[in-house]
């Protein structure tokens, strides 16, 4: 009933705690798992920026090539790889 959490797991007990186990195995707090994930058509998936954070937290490389209004060129690479001539 608290408006400290978002709107999409207010008032739903399953999926508040679904989506904190999930982020735990993603290595995210409970707090941050219910603020980045989304729940669509019955599968669990993390925004964007999330997803980016993650990356970036292991010690990989991720950039925007390109971004037009309707697409989006992210291009990455792993930690510890040499980089491309």
């Amino acid at each position: 009933k608290t408006s400290f959490v978002p709107k999409a797991f207010q008032g739903k007990p399953d999926e508040v705690t679904a989506a904190i186990l999930a982020g735990q195995e993603m290595g995210l707090s409970p707090m941050a798992a219910l603020r980045s994930m989304h729940v669509i058509n019955g599968g669990a998936g993390l925004s964007a920026i999330s997803l980016r954070g993650l990356v970036q937290a292991h010690g990989h490389e991720m950039w925007t090539e390109e971004s037009p209004s309707t697409r989006a060129i992210v291009c990455g690479r792993r930690k510890g790889q040499a980089q491309e001539e």
